[in-house]
């Protein structure tokens, strides 16, 4: 009888769960995506790094106040994958293997986890490694790991922005006329969500998951 094998390996183990929402991060480490080897894997677009960020607890201040811990008491952690190098492609899409560039540009997703850790862009080569211990702020939501009987659901970084200012030390922010219009749109949302409710247009789980995200988006502005 000859069965499958796979040469897969999980870098991580078993993935952390934690309930969804915002959370401070610190960033503990930075690792190329590699095999069992040490030999950097090649994805789909390039190669892609690794962001270990430590979750911690915040207290009304949206101030991290303290490590998070799972059921066995040891600190959560979460890996955010990006590419930092993409394939350099002819114009027919043919890759030469070997041949990259960088993935650090304008727009693209590993810019914004650094520009999240303090990074201001710059031409000038970055060492990512040099924002270890930095904090951002985490947007955490849940997903399905694995298959079948050995599925379980996990905690995935949905997405990553610079973490707020201490409101201890911070001078208090103005207001402006541009910003009230945004937070007045979205105390709009907030009745539109409370009339979709009381009507029954949402669940309940929906109207949570609203009304944390307008109410956070809320504070934000107004930090």
């Amino acid at each position: 009888m000859l069965l499958k094998t796979s040469d897969k390996t999980s870098n991580f183990g078993k993935k952390a769960h934690v309930k969804k929402g915002y959370y401070p991060g610190k960033l503990l480490k930075v690792e190329l995506f590699c095999d069992k080897d040490g030999k950097p894997r090649v994805g789909k677009y390039g190669q892609q790094l690794i962001f270990e960020f430590e979750v911690w607890k915040a207290d009304e201040n949206d101030v991290p106040i303290e490590v998070l811990k799972d059921a066995e008491d040891k600190n959560v952690t979460i890996p955010k994958f990006v590419y930092h190098k993409y394939k350099n492609t002819d114009k027919a899409g043919n890759w030469t293997e070997g041949d990259y560039r960088t993935a650090i540009t304008l727009n693209s997703n590993i810019t914004k986890v650094l520009e999240s850790l303090g990074w201001k862009f710059s031409t000038e080569p970055v060492d990512p490694e040099s924002f270890i211990g930095n904090f951002v702020e985490l947007n955490l939501d849940d997903y399905t790991q694995g298959e079948g009987s050995e599925s379980y659901v996990a905690t995935t970084i949905k997405d990553i922005s610079n973490a707020p200012s201490n409101p201890e030390s911070a001078e208090p922010k103005e207001v402006t006329t541009e910003v009230q219009a945004q937070i007045d749109k979205l105390e709009e949302a907030k009745k539109n969500l409370d009339n979709l409710k009381k009507t029954e247009g949402i669940t309940d789980q929906g109207y949570a998951d609203g009304m944390e995200q307008v109410e956070h988006d809320i504070k934000k502005l107004k930090a």
